[in-house]
């Protein structure tokens, strides 16, 4: 594959991909499927019904949250112990997990978690920061990792928005979800869109 030029290698260099991480819609799709289906055949979790990026098993108490390739645990150590056990046969790429206390909080797929006496936290302030209006014309709009999208379209911008209100809103603030569906039914804004939302 050649390197894109953001990559700042010299001409003449190619790059071997082993597996696909970031950067192509799918795979986010692929990790997903991936480290659920690890965890449904190889731990003998279940699915919940009202979330699949939710599995719990009963044999050892154990509660996964999955978001693309980042997953959060609540267990009692002999799961954890076999959660690990299980992704170092696999030969996954993971993390060094990490415990939640008082004095080391988590990240997770952009929030940040901390405990406080006997109360759980998530803040999204990173990803409250990334709302911004909808404006007309082309903008260069800064992304959750850092990096700049040059000459987005009000459509695009649309789309991006949408994304990360979903996102906050079914994390964090799920009575917000109905004016997230409302501005779902908006599935191919016009320049003027923009213009009146404002």
């Amino acid at each position: 594959m050649e390197a894109p030029k953001e990559v700042g290698l010299e001409d003449g260099y190619v790059l071997y991909v082993i597996k696909p991480l970031y950067g192509i819609p799918e795979a986010g799709n692929h990790w997903f499927g991936t480290y659920h289906n690890h965890h449904r055949d190889k731990l003998n979790m279940t699915q919940s019904t009202y979330d699949p990026c939710l599995l719990y098993s009963n044999d050892s108490i154990g509660i996964v949250g999955l978001q693309t390739d980042d997953t959060l645990i609540v267990a009692v150590e002999r799961f954890a112990h076999l959660e690990q056990e299980q992704l170092g046969k696999a030969h996954f790429m993971a993390k060094n997990r990490e415990q939640l206390t008082e004095d080391h909080p988590l990240k997770f797929n952009g929030g940040l978690i901390t405990l406080k006496g006997d109360k759980i936290y998530l803040n999204q302030e990173k990803q409250c920061n990334n709302i911004r209006m909808v404006t007309p014309g082309n903008v260069d709009m800064h992304g959750t990792r850092g990096k700049v999208r040059k000459n987005v379209t009000s459509k695009n911008q649309y789309v991006a928005q949408r994304a990360r209100g979903a996102y906050i809103a079914t994390v964090c603030q799920p009575e917000a979800s109905y004016h997230l569906s409302v501005a779902a039914q908006v599935i191919d804004p016009k320049e003027e869109d923009a213009v009146k939302a404002q």
